[in-house]
């Protein structure tokens, strides 16, 4: 296995024929085109020889063609931020018990029957209000949700995007009229 050469830690190896190639491409290629190509290659304990035919450079690129497709990535928050939302959020949330635990130690007996009459009283008239409200999303989520003719991915999308060119065409309308 002479120009051969390995890739990997102790327990797993690979053997490329394509490596030295991927070298001078390191130069003129982002690193994240290169790890796409080593993201097509199985991992796994032992000895994996890719094979490539005589024109490596022809594979290597319909590798990167059909690695360089992406579906879109997780709107998720920065650590940096969670890092201080979840605290504020959590003394914001002790601050508003322990105000509301004083205020309610602090009502006369009168008082506190007075608001439990009343919640008892309108539970129902409460419970049909979250009710509708939580049928009401779900049925908003349910008739948003589509699915991406490529990946076959469901996603929620707020708004088609015939329907930001209909709100587009009422804001023009409101402006310029």
């Amino acid at each position: 296995m002479t120009g051969l050469r390995t890739l990997g830690c102790l327990q797993h190896y690979l053997v490329c024929p394509a490596l030295p190639l991927l070298r001078p491409l390191r130069r003129f290629t982002p690193l994240s085109q290169v790890t796409h190509f080593l993201g097509a290659v199985k991992w796994r304990r032992g000895v994996s020889v890719i094979p490539l035919s005589t024109n490596v450079l022809a594979d290597l690129s319909s590798l990167h063609a059909a690695r360089s497709f992406h579906t879109t990535h997780c709107r998720q928050i920065p650590p940096v931020l969670w890092m201080f939302v979840k605290p504020v959020a959590k003394a914001i949330t002790i601050i508003t018990g322990r105000k509301f635990r004083i205020w309610w130690r602090a009502l006369p007996q009168k008082q506190r029957e007075v608001w439990k009459s009343r919640l008892s009283m309108s539970k129902h008239r409460i419970a049909i209000i979250v009710g509708v409200l939580t049928v009401a999303g779900f049925a908003n989520y349910i008739s948003h949700v589509h699915e991406a003719p490529i990946t076959k991915r469901k996603r929620y999308i707020g708004f088609t995007s015939e329907q930001f060119i209909d709100i587009a065409k009422l804001e023009y309308d409101q402006v310029c009229v």
